[in-house]
């Protein structure tokens, strides 16, 4: 391991700073190891100051796990694993995304990435290329620390839930699916059905359990009646998202930060609007969640 590799915790319950490195050479493996058991750590990384291109970020996101695309752009015939998110691409606004239930009003869009598909990514980068001037936060939650927080009953009880997690209706529109006819969105459907997971799952390397919903794709859960499986989406929703749990990263030019998919939900509001943005984003890893 890198001798000058620092390693400096951010909140008490996730992140962690990292110094002393540069992503753009090729680090040795001990060193490699020490950012690993980090990430698994402390579940999100901020390494500072990364003068990286999208190529050398792939690079080091590759020495992660195998870097995935987005399964929708897979079923579009796509192949890309670097991912420009800059709002100058952002669809106009009558093809903004519409929330499919009313609590994704009041919790915003936080999220673990496409977990209405069978498997997720393992783990995710950003680095940011364009900041503006003002907002642009992105924060993480601790899935795991919220779990940690219940109480043991109620940490038995939902053990034994599944929860259906769905896309809702707006991907097909804000993918441009839509435009190519009936058909296409019957294929997409098709291909993305409400998909049920564990509510409690297991951590496959630090063997720790975590909540599995967040506000933008659980939809309900399996053997409750509507109104009870609301009345606790609601709760687990608020329960999650609480500051206590939370890490909010202030973006600088050429900062990079990795995260645990299978331990945290994060939100990017749009509070920096008209004020531009961009951020690359390379995901690695594929994975079905595992059963507490």
């Amino acid at each position: 391991m890198s001798a000058s590799l620092r390693i400096s915790p951010l909140t008490s319950v996730l992140g962690a700073r990292i110094e002393g490195v540069s992503l753009a050479d090729s680090l040795e493996d001990a060193t490699l190891r020490a950012i690993r058991a980090a990430l698994i750590e402390h579940l999100v990384l901020v390494f500072p100051g990364q003068r990286l291109d999208a190529e050398q970020q792939h690079a080091f996101a590759s020495r992660l796990g195998r870097p995935e695309p987005h399964p929708v752009t897979r079923h579009l015939g796509g192949d890309a694993t670097i991912v420009r998110i800059d709002n100058d691409l952002i669809a106009p606004p009558d093809l903004a995304a519409l929330p499919h239930l009313d609590h994704l009003a009041v919790h915003g869009a936080w999220h673990t990435d496409y977990t209405f598909n069978p498997e997720i990514p393992t783990f995710a980068t950003l680095r940011a290329e364009i900041v503006p001037p003002v907002g642009g936060d992105t924060s993480w939650a601790s899935t795991v620390e919220a779990y940690d927080t219940l109480s043991p009953r109620m940490k038995g009880w939902l053990e034994e839930l599944e929860a259906v997690h769905w896309h809702g209706p707006h991907f097909a529109r804000n993918f441009g699916i839509e435009k190519q006819g009936p058909e296409a969105v019957a294929r997409f459907e098709a291909a993305f059905p409400p998909h049920r997971h564990p509510v409690v799952i297991r951590h496959p390397e630090s063997g720790r359990r975590a909540l599995f919903v967040n506000p933008s794709y659980t939809v309900r859960l399996e053997g409750l009646e509507p109104g009870e499986g609301e009345a606790l989406l609601a709760f687990l929703f608020r329960h999650m998202t609480q500051p206590r749990f939370q890490l909010r990263h202030h973006w600088s030019p050429d900062d990079l930060v990795a995260w645990d998919e299978r331990s945290t939900i994060h939100l990017a509001p749009t509070d920096f609007q008209p004020h531009r943005r961009r951020l690359i984003r390379v995901a690695v890893g594929s994975e079905a969640p595992g059963a507490a």
